[in-house]
């Protein structure tokens, strides 16, 4: 029944629906209070699979959800004793193999978990948005404050990600600009990712605040491209630089046609539009095949995993010569 549409007086031709989530949960238990639990804790594993379905009740859900709980009281901690940090993961043109940037990604070094990625914490306190991101790109502990990685004559640009619940207030441009100028950091060196589900929740909120985004100086790229329920339509209405290929069609290109295919459009879509395109996850030898699709750049573990801040420069360093010498072979072939 809930999924009939239905109409509200004073709101003509604009017909409603509502979706549910169900959790259920059947058995003995001690008390009531227990059988509610457990069925609150299918009903909350619903919502996080999607919405508008059901889920019944397993023994392992609440070992999961025990975990997660941990897990979000130890963040209370985390924040205050100084256990998160920056991991830096190379970006580069697939071409040429230079490196281009770097995107910044947040780690939590639990003390006893070990390093625990950000993916594996929700939610992840809001507090640590881009100030933190930016703040530690411009003066992280040996590089010079005020240029992005620029110890040692290098600059290279830096990607950081933005959450949905940002992307919904027209604080994310405040934090942004209050950020690039307690480090320094010159705007067009920084791109801001951010994922094309959360794009398209709300198309025409978002649309006018990422112009206003993009009037600050900062580059925009749309992440996980393929993977939400987007019209290609909407990207020539989206003031964006790059879009960034999921890593679920890098992986499976050389079994799959379809995932070629959509490459393939992806690239080609990304040409027509003077967008840049980017391929990531690449861990295995999938290189020549998007260098032919003419994919332009791309990240991986192929290439480089995520970097701590004081090991980008030796990094860069060692990179400098091999894209050096990249260049002058490049050269000579081209210019004989």
């Amino acid at each position: 029944m809930l999924r009939a549409s239905f109409d509200l007086e004073g709101l003509s031709n604009v017909p409603l629906t509502l979706t549910a989530s169900i959790g259920i949960a059947t058995g003995t238990r001690p008390s009531a209070t227990e059988l509610l639990r457990d069925a609150d804790i299918a009903l909350y594993e619903a919502k996080t699979a999607g919405k508008d379905r059901f889920v019944v009740f397993e023994p392992e859900m609440h070992t999961v959800v025990q975990d997660r709980l941990l897990l979000e009281m130890d963040l209370h901690e985390a924040l205050a004793s100084g256990q998160y940090f920056l991991a830096y993961q190379p970006i580069f043109n697939l071409r040429s193999g230079e490196t281009t940037r770097v995107e910044a990604l947040l780690r939590w070094r639990h003390p006893h978990r070990g390093v625990v990625q950000a993916g594996r914490v929700h939610p992840l306190p809001r507090r640590l948005g881009h100030d933190r991101r930016c703040r530690p790109v411009g003066a992280p502990r040996g590089l010079p404050s005020g240029c992005p990685l620029a110890g040692g004559g290098h600059r290279i640009d830096v990607s950081v990600n933005v959450s949905t619940r940002q992307l919904e207030t027209d604080q994310l441009i405040e934090d942004i600009l209050r950020a690039l100028e307690s480090s320094g950091f010159d705007p067009q060196s920084l791109i801001v990712e951010i994922t094309e589900t959360a794009i398209m929740r709300n198309v025409s909120a978002v649309v006018p605040r990422l112009a206003a985004l993009k009037a600050t100086g900062v580059r925009i790229a749309i992440d996980d491209v393929g993977t939400g329920y987007s019209s290609l339509a909407y990207l020539q209405r989206l003031p964006v630089d790059t879009l960034k290929i999921d890593r679920s069609f890098i992986s499976t290109m050389a079994d799959s046609p379809e995932s070629g295919a959509l490459i393939r459009t992806f690239v080609q879509l990304g040409k027509t539009l003077g967008l840049e395109t980017l391929a990531e996850g690449i861990e295995e030898s999938a290189h020549s095949q998007l260098e032919r699709e003419q994919c332009d750049s791309g990240q991986g573990y192929l290439y480089a995993r995520p970097l701590e801040a004081d090991a980008v420069e030796a990094f860069l360093t060692v990179r400098s010569g091999t894209d050096m010498a990249r260049s002058a072979r490049t050269e000579i072939l081209h210019n004989p």
